[in-house]
């Protein structure tokens, strides 16, 4: 945060490792959100704790990044 000059809010685990220490430390230290690597679109009623994110690697092709936006949208 002192980098940055910002607050840090949001917090994407490492490799989508977490468990409910972790969990619980990311609410204790003030982060607002944290994101797994479950690829499915996210709810209103999610856990703010167990967001889901896609991966978006470089090597994701642009026919894939579309199937994942429309996939995400049709739910």
């Amino acid at each position: 945060e002192e980098k940055m000059g910002k607050q840090i809010r949001y917090l994407a685990y490492p490799f989508g490792l977490y468990d409910n220490i972790v969990e619980r430390k990311v609410l204790e230290n003030g982060y607002e959100a944290a994101f797994t690597i479950v690829r499915k679109p996210n709810m209103p009623t999610d856990v703010r704790t167990k967001l889901s994110r896609y991966l978006i690697a470089p090597r994701t092709s642009l026919r894939e990044f579309k199937r994942i936006l429309e996939t995400s949208l049709a739910s």
